[in-house]
């Protein structure tokens, strides 16, 4: 059977240029989760496939699970931020694969993105209006707010403060990525009623359609 390795730094990429490099295999690990994604199909890699999964975390007949350490936000190019990966696999008996994945947000948020509620508000505070970025959601439902704060902070989507007004709960919440950059949201709802509003605060603001994508996806889920 091949053996895999992989390409010298080969370009990963996370923005649409954006360049994240691959490292030198590590040991073998197994995997958790859902079912992982076909991203080389055998007939593409003549016998080969490749599934996929990304996870956050520190640091033909047979089958293998590698973790690969990706180094982030090194050699970015220019081009506005997208969740694109390209990978290029290398074994002892065939050519280079190419394949392409997408990447969630929700497993580059940081264990401590907490922010606490002073600094929360010294942040928002402190960045423009022009930081701001916001969208509405409209076939998001929620029915639980206790749930929601749950569901967020299993991602490290961390819970700030709330409020209501009239109908409207509005939630106060942050999120860290591995470059220490911060995203300040702020979400507002109805419980029952299907549609919510986000407002993010961050230094990158261009990111912001990034963290969207991220809590469509773990609201829906």
């Amino acid at each position: 059977m091949p053996t895999l390795h992989v390409v010298e730094p080969s370009p990963i990429i996370i923005t649409s240029s954006s360049i994240v490099q691959l490292c030198p295999l590590i040991n073998p690990a197994s995997s958790t989760g859902p079912p992982l994604h076909v991203v080389l199909s055998a007939s593409a890699g003549q016998g080969l496939q490749i599934s996929a999964q990304l996870i956050c975390r520190d640091g033909s007949g047979t089958s293998e699970n590698t973790l690969v350490p990706i180094v982030m936000f090194q050699n970015i190019a220019r081009g506005p931020p997208n969740s694109l990966l390209q990978v290029a696999i290398k074994n002892n008996q065939q050519p280079v694969w190419y394949f392409t994945d997408k990447v969630s947000m929700l497993v580059l948020f940081k264990e401590d993105g907490k922010m606490e509620h002073g600094t929360f508000l010294e942040t928002w505070r402190s960045l423009p209006d022009s930081k701001e970025v916001s969208k509405d959601i409209s076939d998001i439902v929620i029915n639980s707010v206790d749930e929601t704060i749950e569901r967020l902070a299993s991602s490290n989507i961390f819970f700030i403060a709330k409020r209501k007004n009239e109908h409207q709960h509005v939630l106060y919440i942050s999120a860290k990525v591995h470059n220490r950059l911060p995203f300040l949201m702020e979400l507002t709802l109805i419980l029952g009623s299907p549609g919510i509003k986000c407002a993010i605060k961050s230094p990158k603001p261009d990111m912001a359609t990034l963290v969207f994508e991220a809590l469509k996806t773990l609201l829906r889920s």
